[in-house]
């Protein structure tokens, strides 16, 4: 029973398909910027385990 309902509230949401793409487009970066933004995510990362690391060695 709840299976059905929660079927029927996602189909109810795709009825509007022009109006998802636009609100996605508003909201969420581009592929590239996302991409980008991922880059420095994984760059800052690793960065601070390698200075903590370094800090560590040094004790």
């Amino acid at each position: 029973m709840r299976l059905r309902e929660k079927h029927r509230r996602k189909s109810d949401m795709h009825d509007f398909p022009e109006e998802d793409n636009r609100r996605d487009s508003r909201t969420l970066p581009s592929d590239k910027e996302a991409g980008t933004e991922l880059v420095m995510e994984s760059r800052k990362r690793r960065i601070s385990c390698a200075l903590a690391e370094h800090d560590f060695r040094e004790r």
